[in-house]
């Protein structure tokens, strides 16, 4: 009977202990999870500041390629000048060579 007793006893301190142990181990995972929704979150921002940041150097991109474009159409329209300024004046260098 003793032995009985002492086995239902050890059985139930056995219980309550493990029961103790699932609460420390549910509260652990717990705090993992708030900890890694913690992270998720700041990576969320993360990716947001950077994906701003990529939007902001792609409009800088094609305002410099803009800007580059108008300068080159710029240089042509000159390029075009000069080259029909020249060819105006080589007919009346060419009479006087002949």
């Amino acid at each position: 009977m003793k032995y009985r007793i002492l086995f239902v006893m050890a059985v139930a301190l056995a219980v309550a202990l493990t029961g103790c142990s699932n609460k420390k181990l549910e509260e652990q995972q717990a705090a993992q999870i708030a900890d890694l929704q913690a992270e998720v979150e700041e990576l969320h921002g993360q990716l947001d500041e950077e994906r701003a940041r990529a939007q902001k150097l792609n409009e800088e991109l094609t305002n410099a390629l803009s800007e580059h474009r108008a300068q080159e159409q710029v240089w042509m329209e000159q390029k075009e000048l000069l080259t029909t300024m020249t060819r105006r004046s080589r007919p009346q260098d060419s009479i006087g060579e002949a």
